[in-house]
């Protein structure tokens, strides 16, 4: 018996013992696409090749590769959480690669061709928002915002036709009855006249970090929302991992899986 060995033995649950699991569906207007990442990736070429023509699916891996906290480029990817670079690494594995740079700078190398994109405010997620979204100004020099979140909350936001929001509820309840956790992306164009309006406001506010009033404004410019998709994520065991956990039990080792 080697009981202290049980403090050596800790880890965390995400960086040691599980992997990642990507699904994503697009809404019904865009055809009914659903692909998989496992830990050893096999690409998808017929979607990657059908992503060239259809602007549904598009739009939704570029929201994937653009809505979000990381960090990085080329794979080497950092963020708060890891559902979020599991995210980014799915986009950029379809040829949708994100490239954060300085100043509110990004890019989305889309087919190796790079779409600068200028980050005008990020309005954070948060257990009470349960979703996020960030403005920015595209390559076309048009304002959108993206946003992704709960279900139950960012569809409410979404002014899209009832089949459609129906079809993305039904795909979302799919996935969670999988044990797979979801998040809905969606999107929408903002007049230049009225971000700078909301932004006058967002400035002031963000200097005294008045949380309660900077999750008021985020409320008010994340409405009128048009829906992209859904997309899920699962936390799988890593080959071995069970052997591993039973052997150190066997061992009468104590073991804590921290999540």
């Amino acid at each position: 018996k080697l009981p202290f060995l049980s403090e050596v033995m800790e880890s965390t649950k995400t960086d040691y013992v599980s992997s990642k699991s990507i699904s994503f569906s697009p809404p019904p207007t865009f055809g009914s696409s659903e692909y998989e990442q496992r830990i050893e990736l096999t690409l998808n070429e017929k979607l990657k090749e059908d992503l060239r023509t259809d602007n549904g699916t598009s739009d939704f891996l570029f929201a994937i590769a653009n809505c979000h906290t990381v960090i990085g480029k080329d794979g080497e990817y950092e963020a708060s959480s890891p559902d979020e670079v599991a995210l980014v690494n799915f986009a950029r594995d379809m040829n949708y690669s994100f490239r954060s740079g300085f100043g509110g700078e990004r890019a989305v190398s889309v087919f190796g061709n790079d779409n600068k994109i200028e980050t005008l405010a990020m309005n954070e997620f948060s257990s009470e928002r349960k979703r996020m979204s960030i403005i920015c100004r595209l390559p076309n020099k048009k304002i959108r915002l993206y946003c992704k979140g709960a279900d139950e909350i960012v569809l409410k936001l979404c002014i899209d036709k009832r089949p459609i929001i129906e079809e993305i509820s039904k795909q979302t309840l799919f996935f969670a009855s999988k044990g797979l956790r979801t998040l809905v992306f969606a999107y929408r164009d903002i007049e230049e006249s009225e971000f700078r309006k909301w932004k006058k406001m967002y400035d002031k506010v963000f200097e005294k970090q008045n949380l309660s009033a900077l999750s008021s404004l985020a409320s008010e410019i994340e409405i009128g929302l048009k829906c992209l998709g859904v997309t899920a994520i699962e936390d799988r065991l890593q080959e071995n991992v069970p052997n591993v956990i039973d052997k150190l039990l066997r061992a009468e080792i104590k073991v804590w899986m921290v999540t």
